[in-house]
């Protein structure tokens, strides 16, 4: 990674890339291979049942540099991810990047949002539902049914929801 954070300070220094042309960049590649998603869960503690939402931001892509320039925009902009590799793509392997604590998918929603065209009102709704809390209550729960509505047509709610109803 750090050659691609020198990279990025090269394009920076000697070309007519400046630091907006990063944002774009990444908020493109974005709206094109990524997913804001908010999934379920639940655990137990001595009978006590809690549920709450995991929220996390995806890009998935199989062209291995591509994904480590979009790593180290994040790593440029102090953003929390992790990277990941899945040999077993439907064609080629798969690369990963997630980000998956609260402050790091605010950061980033804030970065790129204005840049968004088709992710525009899920980050919006991602941004509110991290304000609420993670916990299920009516609020909670509207936002990630309207989230799962716009990535899934409403087939997640049925399947994967009914817990929650």
């Amino acid at each position: 990674m750090k050659e691609y954070n020198n990279l990025i300070k090269k394009y920076l220094s000697n070309s007519s890339w400046r630091l907006r042309d990063l944002i774009l960049y990444l908020a493109g590649f974005f709206d094109g291979e990524g997913c804001i998603s908010n999934t379920p869960h639940h655990f137990k503690v001595k009978e006590k049942e809690y549920k709450y939402f995991k929220p996390s931001i995806q890009i998935y892509n199989t062209h291995k540099k591509t994904m480590e320039f979009i790593s180290a925009i994040l790593d440029f902009y102090q953003i929390d991810h992790g990277t990941y590799f899945t040999e077993k793509g439907r064609w080629n392997p798969v690369y990963t990047i997630k980000i998956r604590n609260k402050e790091g998918i605010k950061n980033f929603i804030v970065l790129v949002r204005d840049f968004l065209i088709c992710k525009k009102e899920q980050s919006c709704l991602m941004l509110q539902f991290i304000e609420k809390g993670n916990l299920v209550n009516n609020e909670t729960l509207e936002l990630s049914r309207k989230l799962s509505s716009l990535n899934t047509k409403d087939k997640f709610w049925r399947d994967k929801y009914e817990i929650y109803k």
